[in-house]
């Protein structure tokens, strides 16, 4: 993988950016849809990297230039299985050669077995917590491939689980 450009998709207040990105990538693209966020993250890390914000819903952006690594933490929960298909596609077009796409989200629940159908939707914000068998699905249908899945470690047993996925 080279170190050169990321993207931070919903990358919310910079977190990710700021803690794990900018250690590695000389670019970072943070994509997030309320602006005050894109302007207080330029503010910590435009000194540190070259940062720049964009101001846009995952499900509407559309990348402009090739990315090593592209970030999607707490994101693809709140897209519907066609946004969340074809903004994969979209990723997936603009990774250079070695590239990955990692996507950290909440599971439904522990079980890697559990059928798509059991999904569980929150109306208070609109998220989808999908199975790890829906997952996989709709990685599948975007064309990527599954390098690795890792659970979350140290996690409260009273939240639902989370994974990270590496995809290429």
């Amino acid at each position: 993988m080279g170190k050169t450009r990321a993207a931070d998709i919903a990358g919310g207040i910079g977190r990710v950016s700021k803690n794990v990105l900018s250690q590695t990538f000389e670019y970072i693209d943070l994509v997030e849809y309320i602006p005050s966020f894109v302007e207080s993250t330029k503010q910590e890390l435009e000194s540190i990297v070259k940062f720049r914000g964009i101001t846009i819903g995952a499900q509407d952006w559309i990348p402009d230039t090739k990315y090593d690594l592209i970030w999607c933490q707490w994101a693809i929960m709140y897209l519907m299985d066609d946004d969340c298909i074809n903004f994969l596609i979209r990723c997936k077009s603009s990774l250079n050669e070695h590239g990955f796409i990692v996507v950290k989200d909440n599971i439904a629940n522990k079980s890697k077995s559990l059928p798509k159908d059991r999904a569980q939707y929150r109306e208070l914000d609109n998220q989808i917590n999908r199975t790890y068998k829906h997952y996989l699905e709709l990685f599948s249908k975007s064309g990527l491939k599954l390098i690795e899945s890792i659970p979350q470690k140290k996690w409260d047993p009273e939240l639902l689980p989370v994974y990270t996925f590496v995809l290429q």
